[in-house]
């Protein structure tokens, strides 16, 4: 059994490649990227077309928290934004492991391997890692941020080589923070 740590947030990977299985769409695979704010997020990105937003409420060991999402699912590429307020008694935790845990959650939970994995950070100065997951014939490539008590999720999955690197990085580059 592994045992989990009360302070990483698991990400809902699982949910995300089910969906992206389930719901593909039969757009075209060119469809324009164009601005996608949301206020109370706080957030704004690049979205491949109109997203469809939803929210659940995820049960962790710290407590209930809400995730929201945005997402566009495509024939073969799948975008995804969300967000997590999270639970005060994760307040005091360390971030650097919070963050680590949310990497090896997202690969656990779907039976994946971390291929790629590195700290960043998001406008300078607060901290994220990004990172890949490869299982079975898909690959997501995540990028996670912490700002104050919110946990950002920025995701693309693609059928394995169905994207370059750079259209990965130009996608996970547009997220930024919104006053």
């Amino acid at each position: 059994m592994t045992r989990r740590n009360p302070h990483a947030l698991l990400l809902a990977v699982a949910v995300l490649l089910a969906a992206f299985h389930a719901n593909a769409y039969a757009d075209t695979e060119k469809a324009a990227f164009k601005p996608y704010k949301h206020k109370a997020g706080k957030l704004e990105i690049l979205m491949p077309g109109t997203p469809k937003e939803d929210s659940s409420v995820e049960k962790t060991v710290a407590g209930d928290i809400t995730l929201w999402q945005a997402s566009v699912i495509l024939s073969t590429k799948a975008y995804f934004v969300s967000y997590s307020d999270m639970p005060k008694s994760t307040w005091g935790g360390d971030t650097k492991k919070m963050l680590e845990g949310a990497r090896d959650g997202a690969a656990e939970r779907v039976k994946g391997k971390v291929v790629a994995d590195r700290a960043i950070k998001l406008a300078g100065k607060y901290p994220g890692r990004e990172f890949k997951v490869v299982v079975d014939k898909m690959e997501l490539t995540q990028r996670v941020f912490l700002v104050e008590h919110r946990l950002y999720q920025v995701n693309m999955g693609c059928l394995a080589g169905g994207c370059t690197d750079a259209e990965v990085q130009a996608y996970l580059n547009s997220f930024k923070l919104a006053k």
